[in-house]
Formats: structure tokens, sequence, C-alpha cells
């Protein structure tokens, strides 16, 4: 049951992040930069503690790792490099810059 509730909420999320690429919004626009918070709380919900150094660090391992690439863009095309600066904008919206 959490491993279905864990999917509904992922696809739920992927699927949150597409509507926002669809619709043109930039990665840095604040509806963009909230499904990347839910993104990052979902990690640390059901896996792991998810800083926003961390979740920023997983948004370059996503476009990296080809993998990472063709799961995420199952929810839709192009969807990866709009995450993943989605995820950097809200890093730093927190405070958090690249090193």
């Amino acid at each position: 049951e959490d491993w279905q509730r864990l999917r509904t909420e992922q696809a739920a999320i992927y699927d949150a992040a597409f509507n926002a690429l669809q619709a043109g919004k930039a990665p840095g626009d604040p509806e963009a930069m909230d499904v990347a918070e839910s993104h990052r709380q979902s990690i640390d919900r059901w896996f792991y503690p998810c800083s926003y150094d961390m979740h920023r660090r997983l948004a370059d391992m996503y476009e990296q790792d080809r993998r990472f690439a063709e799961n995420i863009d199952k929810h839709g095309t192009g969807l990866t490099p709009f995450l993943a600066a989605a995820i950097r904008e809200n890093a730093k919206r927190h405070g958090v810059r690249a090193t």
C-alpha cells in the first residue's frame, strides 16, 4: 500500500511539473518552484532527508544519468531539464547557491 501511495504521489508531482512546462512556465516561476518543493518533500518523506543542497545535487544527477532522465521523461518529453532547473531555482529561493 505504501509503495502504491508513493507511486501515485510521484506521478502527480511529475504530471504537475509537465503541466507547468506545457503552460510555458519558466523554471523560476513560483508554480514550477512549488512543484519542485513538492518533489523535495516527497523524497524527504519517503526515502531520506533531502535538504535543498541535496535536492540540487539530485537535479544534476537527473540530467547526467540517462536512466533517471528516461524515467522522468516518461511523464513528458523535456521534463527532466525543466524539473532540474525548477529544483535549482527552488534551492536558490531558499538561499542555497551552487558551489
